[in-house]
Parts: structure tokens; sequence; C-alpha cells
């Protein structure tokens, strides 16, 4: 079982919004040669609004540059979007050195919304986050990490790197988009799978259901296709280990 730990927390949170997601990344370098450290966000929902708060997000030159100035508990911040509307997003800096992300969507009043949730958050109570499953290939590394995201009865556990990643589904319906092509049958590591190639990319999808309601998915992460003889070689290295608790997906914070 891999697991992350995440401390950053929102001290207030709106009537009706549950946790929906969560990630941690392991920090790494963008294609400008920019270095940036470990990030994690939390991710809470109700109905079609959702927000979520990111510690260490990438510094938003523009932003910074061209956005609307906050003063916000006491701490000069930046922020993006109508007064009056229905998204907004700011950054800050706050603990140890890090910028806080807090981004509003689909919410009546997002300014002010982003702007409470910013003043509340803290360093504690930290959770966690636990992926039951180890990938071992080399496309798995790097910067993009481990994320939970979904319900307690229909979720998603990925694990990966900037160009793939693999991922454990509970619950979830994988039928090949209406646009997929070249779909095909195979074994992989002796279990049944489906393959198929869909996008502007026609990118590899693959899925190797793991009896019940689970499968494991093998998919690419970024602008590159991921090639057929990859997402095999990905799902051969995937191995399961524990059993996670996602009581708290779709739950509001204790």
């Amino acid at each position: 079982m891999q697991s992350a730990r995440i401390d950053v927390a929102p001290g207030w949170l709106p009537s009706g919004y549950v946790e929906t997601e969560r990630h941690r990344g392991r920090g790494g370098v963008l294609t400008t040669g920019e270095r940036f450290g470990p990030q994690a966000s939390r991710t809470f929902e109700r109905g079609g609004a959702r927000f979520w708060i990111t510690d260490n997000p990438l510094h938003d030159t523009n932003l910074w540059e061209r956005g609307e100035p906050l003063t916000i508990a006491g701490r000069p911040g930046v922020g993006r979007g109508p007064r009056r509307g229905r998204f907004y997003y700011l950054q800050l800096p706050w603990d140890d050195g890090h910028l806080l992300g807090v981004s509003v969507q689909q919410a009546p009043e997002a300014r002010a919304l982003a702007i409470r949730i910013a003043e509340s958050v803290r360093r504690s109570p930290p959770v966690s986050v636990d992926i039951p499953l180890q990938c071992d290939d080399p496309l798995c590394e790097g910067p993009g990490g481990i994320e939970v995201r979904g319900a307690s009865d229909k979720w998603s556990a990925s694990v990966g790197g900037p160009l793939a990643t693999a991922t454990l589904t509970h619950g979830r319906d994988h039928r090949p988009p209406q646009e997929a092509r070249r779909i095909r049958q195979l074994r992989v590591d002796g279990r049944p799978a489906m393959l198929w190639h869909s996008g502007l990319r026609q990118s590899t999808t693959l899925v190797i259901p793991l009896g019940g309601v689970r499968h494991l998915v093998i998919g690419s992460r970024a602008r590159r296709p991921l090639p057929e003889e990859e997402a095999e070689r990905i799902a051969s290295t995937v191995w399961i280990c524990g059993e996670p608790d996602y009581s708290w997906l779709g739950r509001r914070p204790d």
C-alpha cells in the first residue's frame, strides 16, 4: 500500500460539500526546466459546484502580474475571476514558504467563497491518501503522484508519472467510448483484457478485469500517445497490495 500524508485542511466548509478527491504529487521538472516541489490537493463538491485547495501549486506568473490584489488573513495574495460570478481562483503565500491555491467552480459568489475558504485553511488535522497498487515501470515514475477520487462505492485510485498512469477502479463501467478505434481482446499475464485507441492522439487504453467490480486501467497522462506495447508492459509491472479504506469519500471531514 502506498501512502502519503496531506496536511492541508479547510477550517470552514460550506453546507452540503463533501470530499471527492485527494492528490499528492511528487514534484519534478517542467518542460521549461523549472523545478517544482511536492504538491497536495483536496477537492470538495456539492452537486455541480466544486472547490479544491492546493498546497504548493505552481507559481502562476500571469496571475501575479495581472490578477486582482487581495489581502487574506493579513497576507498579500492575488485572484482571478468575476467579483460576483461562479468561478474564482486565488493564490497566496502561506506556511513553510509554500503557496496556497484555492479554486472555486460553478458556485454562486465564488470570489467570496474562495476568500473565506482560504482564510480558514490550516495544516491540521492531516489526512492520508492510500493507493493499493504499485507500478514498477519507468513511465509510472516522475511528477505524477498518487490520486483517489469518486465516492465510497465507486472510486478510482491512480499512480503514475507525467506520461502514463495505472488505475485501480471499483464499481465503474469500462466500455470503449463511441469514438474508440481498433478495439481488440487480448491476454495480459494470463488475464483477459480489452484494448482500444481513442481521442485526437489515438492513445491506448488497456482495461483488465480483476474480478467482481474492480478493473486495472492503463492509460496516457500526456499529449504523447501511449503505444500498445507500452501499455501492456506497464500492466505487467503493476501489482495490487492491500485493501484501502475510502470511507472518507463522499463525506464531510471530521
